[in-house]
């Protein structure tokens, strides 16, 4: 975040505000999971537990992404300065659609539990 901060990142304002978001993200999950374990609060920290994970494989699916990119298209639409079309969706696909899926899942099981104590 520091070095985000003070240099940017090699994709410019895009990528530096999609690593800076990432970052926050990361570290409001990791002290969520710990407060609520710390309180005993098990339920909600199992819930920012699961995001911590979605978005500590961030990194690996972002290069994941990549491989697979080139691999399929032999990398089209990819840039030296991380400013094709690929990579502008690439920094944000590494991680968003994966939290937003999660944050789905959670809302299903709340209207599953909600069903079961209803009836």
């Amino acid at each position: 975040m520091v070095y985000i901060g003070l240099r940017g990142t090699i994709g410019g304002w895009d990528m530096s505000l999609s690593f800076a978001l990432y970052g926050i993200c990361v570290i409001v999950a990791a002290g969520q999971a710990l407060r609520f374990a710390r309180a005993g609060a098990f339920a909600r920290h199992r819930r920012w537990g699961l995001r911590l994970a979605v978005l500590a494989l961030g990194s690996w699916i972002y290069r994941m992404q990549y491989a697979l990119w080139f691999m399929t298209t032999g990398g089209i639409w990819v840039e030296r300065d991380c400013n094709g079309a690929f990579d502008l969706v690439n920094i944000w696909a590494f991680y968003m659609p994966y939290l937003i899926a999660l944050e789905l899942w959670f809302r299903h099981e709340a209207r599953r539990g909600a069903a079961v104590a209803a009836g």
